[in-house]
C-alpha cells in the first residue's frame, strides 16, 4: 500500500525542467553526453585491466 502511494505521488508530479529539455530537444543531447562519458570510462577501464593483467603475467 505504501508503495502504491509513492507511485501515485511520483506519477502526479510534473518536472518542468525535464519537460523543457524534451521540448527544446536538449534531452537527447544530455543523454548522448552521458552515454559518451560512460562509454569512455568503460573503454578506459577495459584497457587498464588489460595492461595490469599483462604486468601481472611478467
Amino acid at each position: 500500500m505504501f508503495l502504491n502511494i509513492i507511485l501515485a505521488l511520483l506519477a502526479q508530479s510534473e518536472v518542468e525542467m525535464a519537460d523543457g529539455l524534451r521540448q527544446d530537444g536538449k534531452f537527447w543531447v544530455v543523454v548522448s553526453v552521458i552515454s559518451v562519458v560512460t562509454l569512455g570510462i568503460l573503454i578506459y577501464l577495459f584497457l587498464l585491466d588489460r595492461r595490469v593483467s599483462k604486468l601481472e603475467k611478467e
